[in-house]
């Protein structure tokens, strides 16, 4: 669905105000991220640079963001017509302010850790190769359907970190620090029961970079059968924990 806003001139004080708040936020996110971890080391720089890209775009479309939806996210009917430009676009674009910060969030305290771990051209391969893929599953969909958002290249990330550093600890997506394994397990099945449900989020887009990033993490991380029988085990094992709470 894309919403259509009309902004008149007696707005642009509202409209500069709002830029504004978003600019500043920008900037105590910012700080806050390099307060948290230094960027001192290479291995931040990537992340962090992601994060200034996704929250630079956010403020530049914020003002006519309906019309940056249409022309620039990622539809298969736009993409059919020509406009393959769109699979990448849209990963920079994102709906509100809670969407862009949770998906900053997760980037920030996931991406460091893959980061660290990965060699550079590794980590942006699966980052924007997750990001493709989570645009491509939505010939899945009805034509029309609107993706936006930088998720399901996050997801890819995941998916790398359980297979490439899956003992590193990770404080996303709970708030109790977990290695990556169970981290990307309690993150995979949450994507799979959201997917059996009606929703407004994206799963089978999440579910496809996971794909990919996992598919890149094997390639790349060591005992690649081992880690994967290992990954496969610790799903049992949460969904069993999970039922037996009745979270499931």
């Amino acid at each position: 669905m894309v919403l259509r806003v009309a902004l008149d001139a007696e707005m642009n004080s509202l409209v500069r105000l709002y830029l504004l708040l978003h600019a500043l936020l920008a900037y105590d996110f910012l700080c806050l991220a390099l307060f948290i971890h230094p960027v001192h080391n290479y291995y931040m720089k990537l992340t962090v640079l992601l994060i200034i890209i996704n929250v630079l775009a956010f403020i530049y479309t914020s003002a006519s963001s309906d019309y940056y939806v249409s022309r620039y996210g990622f539809n298969t009917r736009s993409f059919l017509s020509g406009h393959f430009e769109v699979l990448f676009t849209s990963m920079f674009l994102h709906a509100g302010l809670a969407h862009i910060f949770g998906n900053m969030v997760a980037l920030f305290f996931l991406g460091w850790t893959v980061e660290k771990n990965s060699k550079w051209w590794q980590y942006l391969l699966a980052y924007f190769g997750a990001g493709i893929a989570g645009g491509l599953s939505m010939f899945l969909l009805p034509a029309g359907v609107i993706a936006i958002g930088a998720s399901a290249a996050i997801s890819g990330i995941v998916g790398m970190g359980v297979f490439k550093c899956p003992t590193k600890f990770v404080l996303f997506p709970e708030i109790i620090p977990l290695p990556f394994v169970p981290a990307g397990a309690v993150y995979l099945i949450a994507n799979v029961t959201g997917l059996l449900a009606p929703s407004e989020v994206g799963y089978a887009a999440h579910l496809a970079g996971f794909a990919v990033g996992s598919a890149m993490g094997l390639k790349w991380g060591k005992h690649g059968l081992r880690m994967l029988l290992g990954f496969v085990a610790t799903i049992m094992v949460v969904v069993i924990a999970m039922r037996y709470l009745h979270l499931l």
